[in-house]
C-alpha cells in the first residue's frame, strides 16, 4: 500500500465527513494507493478556536494487513475465495 496526496481540501463539516478514503489499484496490481480527504483552516481563521485545525482520516493498520494477507492475493490467483476445501 502506498499513500497518495490528500483529497480536497473539503473545508466544510459535511464535505469532509461524507467523503470516504479513496483506494486505487495500480494497473499491474502490485500496489494500492490510498488517499484521505482533508479539511484545514488557516491560522487567521475567523473562528479563533478552529484556527489552524487540520483534519484527515487515518488508515487502520488492520485494513493494511487485511489487504496484504487477503485482498492482494486475488490478483495473482494464489487465493481463490470460491474454492473451499472440506475438512
Amino acid at each position: 500500500m502506498v499513500t497518495g496526496p490528500d483529497l480536497g481540501p473539503y473545508n466544510g463539516g459535511p464535505g469532509w465527513m461524507w467523503t470516504y478514503m479513496k483506494y486505487t489499484m495500480s494497473d499491474d496490481k502490485m500496489t494500492m494507493t490510498v488517499q484521505s480527504p482533508e479539511s484545514r483552516e488557516p491560522d487567521d481563521f475567523i473562528i479563533g478556536i478552529a484556527a489552524g485545525f487540520h483534519f484527515c482520516k487515518i488508515l487502520s493498520p488492520y485494513k493494511v494487513m487485511e489487504w496484504i494477507y487477503v485482498d492482494s492475493q486475488y490478483a495473482f490467483n494464489t487465493f481463490n475465495a470460491t474454492t473451499v476445501e472440506a475438512a
